[in-house]
């Protein structure tokens, strides 16, 4: 009995040494696969940091070759404005672009180009703004303001081979007072209007303008505070004040009413040129007249700068409402397309001669050539004027006459 219990047990004892061994064998692989699997993860960390150390080190490599090499130099900004071509004008044959009334004014200075144009004139409107000062009249179809749209058309008119022209006229507003200027209102509107061009100077000096014409047909002096007595003495406080910043050419015009009408006579002394304007609509003209009146207006305006030795008197603004481009309710002179070329090339054959030159509307409502036929005769006159030196006569054969002779006249010379 004794036996068989020692029997059991030590049966008892070999399970549990079998089970022992079997623990520790089962133990000890886990333990190694562990350890692997640790080893692997291990030497895969490794490489990793090694990697990135070696990107760092090639980084910074790569920043100390840089630091050793001077920067490419910065590429240069686009001008503001496109510089005027270098041509001389000799004799002004200009197109008007008024910029607030016409958006198709690009499309117009290519025209103008093709026209035989060498000028482009922009004309902004002045009128009494917020506390009587001066401003311009620039109810927007605009996004921007008055300057950056002059800029543009400055760099397109430039960019096509032509210079420009700033030109300021007169809006006449019908709640106008038209009474008399006492003396305190005739010193705020001569500094106001001082203020005013003094800005504009500076602007036409910046951006290369060629001509500053400061009025451009002035003949409402009330509208304005100006009293006629004293008007000289806003012109020459003007040319004294703009000629400070700017050293284009400076100008001044007035109408056929100032002129022919009233007979003012006007202290222009120091400008560089005036320029006059004549219409069919004017007091006792017709279509008919309209000829006449021109030469009385140009004949003054010869006279009024003569004395003031200043040698280039400037077609301002010529032509008639026509009824291809107008927005006017009233129009008190309408014309055939017919008319319109026929008289385009009456007044510039009748006065070419006589004057320094046309500034021809082309880029506004009124006052116009406009449609094929007068753009067609604009055009022809545009690229043959000025009339070349008339040929020499032959005493042998004598052939030959003057280009623009005919007989029994003595021809005339540029």
């Amino acid at each position: 009995m004794v036996r068989f219990q020692y029997v059991v047990l030590g049966l008892i004892y070999a399970g549990l040494l079998i089970t022992v061994m079997l623990f520790i064998s089962y133990s000890t692989s886990q333990s190694a696969d562990t350890a692997s699997k640790y080893a692997k993860t291990f030497v895969e960390g490794r490489k990793i940091i090694a990697d990135e150390q070696k990107a760092f080190e090639e980084q910074q490599a790569k920043e100390k070759i840089a630091e050793t090499i001077p920067p490419a130099p910065a590429a240069p900004a686009p001008p503001s404005y496109i510089p005027p071509p270098k041509i001389s004008m000799n004799y002004t044959k200009g197109l008007i672009f008024d910029a607030r009334q016409r958006l198709d004014w690009p499309e117009k200075i290519a025209k103008a180009r093709d026209m035989g144009a060498n000028l482009i004139v922009i004309e902004l409107e002045l009128e009494k703004g917020a506390n009587d000062n001066p401003e311009i009249y620039w109810w927007p179809p605009w996004e921007g303001s008055w300057q950056e749209e002059t800029k543009k058309i400055v760099n397109e008119a430039h960019k096509n081979g032509m210079l420009t022209e700033l030109r300021f006229g007169t809006r006449i507003e019908r709640d106008v007072r038209e009474g008399p200027v006492n003396d305190n209102e005739t010193d705020f509107y001569r500094n106001a209007t001082l203020r005013f061009f003094t800005n504009v100077s500076k602007f036409a000096a910046d951006y290369k303008i060629d001509r500053l014409t400061v009025y451009n047909e002035l003949d409402n002096f009330a509208n304005w505070g100006h009293r006629p007595d004293v008007f000289n003495l806003v012109l020459e406080d003007t040319r004294a004040e703009v000629k400070k910043y700017y050293r284009g050419q400076l100008g001044v015009g007035f109408s056929s009413i100032v002129l022919a009408d009233q007979g003012r006579d006007f202290d222009v002394a120091g400008y560089d040129y005036i320029l006059f304007s004549a219409y069919p609509t004017d007091p006792g003209t017709d279509f008919g007249s309209y000829a006449n009146r021109i030469s009385e207006t140009l004949k003054i305006a010869n006279e009024i700068a003569g004395h003031r030795l200043i040698n280039a008197s400037i077609a301002g603004t010529l032509g008639v409402y026509d009824k291809n481009d107008t927005v006017y309710d009233v129009i008190r002179v309408i014309v055939t397309e017919n008319q319109e070329a026929e008289m385009w090339d009456s007044i510039m054959s009748q006065f070419h001669g006589d004057v320094s030159g046309f500034t021809i509307g082309c880029g506004t409502y009124a006052y116009s050539a406009c449609g094929e036929k007068s753009e067609a005769v604009v055009k022809s006159w545009y690229n043959k004027l000025p009339v070349p030196p008339a040929a020499p006569v032959s005493l042998i054969s004598n052939q030959s006459k003057p280009y623009n002779a005919t007989p029994g006249e003595k021809p005339t010379y540029l």
